[in-house]
C-alpha cells in the first residue's frame, strides 16, 4: 500500500519513544526503594516527588508541542493517538507518588493520620483548603511547623523558610504541586482526546492524512487490533475523556478506589487499640511485622518501658527450607505494605501494556507511514538528553545514605519535626553534636526552639542525652525552665537530666525557674535534688533571680529548702 501518513519523528520517533518509556520505567525504582525497608520516610517521599514533578512537566511539553503542531503544521490522528497513549503512561507518576504518600501518611509516626474515612476526608479537605491560597508575609513559618494541627504538611527537609519567587510576585502559594500537575496533565490530555475523537477526519490540518487514518490504519487495545473508524472506539473513548476533563475531580475516582481499598485493608489488619501516637508505649512501635533493623544493619531504637500487651508462647522454628522461607519472608514483610505494593504492580503493569500496545500499533501501520518517521531529529536527541534528569534522581536513591550526616544537617538547617523523627528512627546518632549552630543537637532543637512535647518525648525514649548544653540555654533542661514548660521539664527529669548542671545564661535550671516564676517547675527541681545554693549566672542564685522578679511564693519556698543569699 502507498504510504499516506505523513511520517513524524517528533512525536512518534524511536528516540522519543524511548525516553518517554525508560523515564516512566525507571520512576519505579525509586519508589520501590522507598518501600523496601518497610516505611516510607519524608525525604524519600520528596526525592520521589521532584521526580514525579520532573517527569509531568516533560510530559506538558509534550502535549503542548502537540496541540501546536496540530493547529500549525498539522498533525495526523494517527499520531494524535500515539501522544495520548505516552501521556497514559507520564500519568501514572501521579499516583505512584500518591501511593507513597498515602502509605507515608499511614504509617506510625508523629504525623499519622488514623486509617479510617473521617480522618482522611478531614485530611484531604484540608489539603485542598490550602493547596492555593494568598501568600501572607507575616506568616510564622516555624509557628506552622510546630502546630498540633496534623493536617498541616511541614517543609521539606534542609528547606530554606524563604517563598519562591512566584509566591513573592504574585503573593500565591501553590502546594501539592504533583497532585496540581497531575490533575492538568489529566485535563490536558482529555481535551486532545475529546478534540480528536469529537470528529476524527477533521483533527487537525492534515485532512488527507486524517482519511488514510480512519479508512486504513487501526490501533492496538490490550494487543487486539481495532481500526480508526470503529465507532465503538470513538464513544467509549469520548466517554473516558470526558471522566478526566475537569481538574482536581479527574485524581477523585481513581484515587478514592485505591483509598478505600487500603483503608478497608488495613481496617481488617487494624491493631485492637489504636489512638494518639505515643512513643514511649510500645504497642504503638511493635505493630506486626515491623522491621527490627534498619538499613545499615543497625537495630531500632525501642523505648525502654515494658509493654503491657502480652505476646503469648512463641512459636516452634519451622521445619525445611520452604517453611523456613516463608517464615523469613512473614517476619521482614510488612503486611499493611501489601496495598501500596499491589497498586506499584498495576501502574507497572499499565506502563507495559501501553509499550506494548504502542509499538505493536507503530509496526501494524509502517507501511502507511512515510519513510522519515524513522529520521533522527533535534526533538529525538533533545527527549533523550532530557533523560538526565531522572537518572540523576535515580543516582540519588542509590547511593548508600549516611543518616547521622543527615541529621547533622537537619538540624543545622531546622527541618521539620518529621524529618527528625524520620533519621531518628533510622539508626541516626540522637547525641550527635553540630558545630556552629544554636541548638547544637536535635534534642537542643526540640526543647529551645520547637518546645515540642512529643518529639521530646520521642528523642529520650530513642537515647537522647538531657545533659549536653548549648552556649546560651546550658542543658535541654535549664532551657525548658527559662520557657517554663513543665511537660517538657517532667520529661526531662524523668529520663535522669541533671538539675545542678551549671552554664548558660541562667547557671542552674533552679536559677532559671525562679527567673520564669513557674512555682510547680521550682517544686519539682526542689524535688528532684537541685540544690539552691549554687551560684552563677545572670543573677547570681536562683533566690536573686526570685527576688529581682518579686516572686514572692517562690522566694519563700527556696527559704524553705535553705537557700540563704
Amino acid at each position: 500500500m502507498t504510504p499516506c501518513i505523513p511520517g513524524d519523528p517528533d512525536i512518534s520517533g524511536i528516540g522519543v519513544r524511548v525516553a518517554i518509556y525508560a523515564q516512566n520505567l525507571f520512576s519505579f525504582i525509586p519508589a520501590v526503594s522507598s518501600l523496601w525497608d518497610g516505611e516510607v520516610a519524608k525525604y524519600e517521599l520528596e526525592a520521589v516527588k521532584a521526580q514525579s514533578t520532573t517527569i509531568l512537566i516533560t510530559a506538558f511539553g509534550i502535549l503542548i508541542s502537540a496541540m501546536v503542531q496540530a493547529q500549525t503544521l498539522g498533525l495526523s490522528n494517527f499520531h494524535a493517538t500515539i501522544i495520548l497513549s505516552l501521556s497514559w503512561m507520564n500519568n501514572t507518576n501521579t499516583f505512584i507518588y500518591f501511593l507513597l504518600y498515602v502509605q507515608h501518611k499511614s504509617q506510625l509516626g508523629p504525623q499519622q493520620i488514623r486509617s479510617d474515612v473521617i480522618s482522611w476526608y478531614r485530611h484531604v479537605r484540608a489539603w485542598f483548603s490550602r493547596s492555593v491560597k494568598l501568600a501572607d508575609g507575616g506568616v510564622d513559618v516555624e509557628a506552622q511547623k510546630n502546630s498540633s494541627d496534623p493536617d498541616i504538611e511541614p517543609s521539606s527537609a534542609l528547606q530554606s523558610n524563604e517563598r519562591s519567587l512566584f509566591s513573592a510576585i504574585f503573593r500565591v502559594e501553590i502546594k501539592g504541586t504533583v497532585a496540581i500537575l497531575g490533575s492538568l496533565h489529566l485535563s490536558m490530555m482529555a481535551a486532545l482526546g475529546i478534540w480528536l475523537w469529537s470528529n476524527p477526519r477533521s483533527f487537525g490540518i492534515e485532512n488527507a492524512a486524517n482519511a488514510c487514518g480512519i479508512q486504513y490504519s487501526s490501533t492496538i487495545i490490550l494487543g487486539k487490533q481495532i481500526p480508526l473508524s470503529s465507532n465503538t472506539l470513538r464513544i467509549f473513548s469520548l466517554l473516558l475523556y470526558a471522566i478526566f476533563l475537569a481538574p482536581g475531580f479527574n485524581l477523585l475516582l481513581p484515587m478514592s478506589v485505591f483509598l478505600g481499598i487500603l483503608l478497608f485493608y488495613r481496617t481488617c489488619h487494624a491493631p485492637r487499640r489504636v489512638g494518639k501516637f505515643d512513643p514511649a508505649d510500645r504497642r504503638k512501635f511493635d505493630r506486626s511485622a515491623r522491621h527490627k533493623f534498619d538499613r545499615s544493619g543497625r537495630r531500632h531504637p525501642r523505648p525502654t518501658r515494658k509493654s503491657t500487651v502480652q505476646s503469648g508462647p512463641s512459636k516452634p522454628a519451622p521445619k525445611g527450607l520452604v517453611n523456613r522461607s516463608l517464615f523469613a519472608l512473614q517476619t521482614w514483610y510488612n503486611p499493611f505494605l501489601l496495598p501500596t505494593f499491589v497498586g506499584m504492580a498495576f501502574l507497572f503493569a499499565v506502563n507495559v501494556v501501553f509499550l506494548i500496545d504502542i509499538e505493536l500499533t507503530l509496526r501494524q501501520n509502517r507501511k502507511l507511514q512515510t519513510s522519515d518517521e524513522s529520521i533522527w531529529t533535534f526533538g529525538q536527541i533533545l527527549a533523550m538528553l532530557l533523560l538526565v534528569l531522572p537518572l540523576r534522581d535515580l543516582r540519588v536513591f542509590g547511593a548508600r545514605r549516611d543518616v547521622t550526616a543527615l541529621l547533622k544537617n537537619a538540624v543545622r538547617w531546622h527541618a521539620s519535626t518529621e524529618i527528625l523523627w524520620d533519621l531518628v528512627r533510622r539508626g541516626a546518632d540522637v547525641n550527635v553534636e553540630v558545630e556552629g549552630t544554636s541548638y547544637p543537637t536535635v534534642l537542643l532543637l526540640a526543647v529551645s526552639r520547637r518546645r515540642d512535647v512529643e518529639l521530646t518525648r520521642i528523642l529520650l525514649a530513642s537515647g537522647a542525652n538531657p545533659d549536653i548544653p548549648d552556649d546560651t540555654n546550658g542543658t535541654a533542661l535549664q532551657a525548658a525552665c527559662s520557657y517554663a514548660n513543665l511537660k517538657i521539664v517532667k520529661l526531662l527529669l524523668e529520663s535522669g537530666a541533671d538539675p545542678n548542671i551549671e552554664g548558660g545564661e541562667y547557671g542552674t535550671a533552679l536559677q532559671a525557674a525562679s527567673y520564669s516564676g513557674n512555682l510547680k517547675i521550682v517544686e519539682l527541681l526542689l524535688e528532684n535534688g537541685a540544690d539552691v545554693n549554687i551560684e552563677g549566672g545572670r543573677y547570681g542564685t536562683a533566690l536573686q533571680a526570685a527576688t529581682s522578679l518579686g516572686h514572692a511564693d517562690i522566694v519563700e519556698l527556696l527559704r524553705i529548702h535553705g537557700a540563704t543569699s
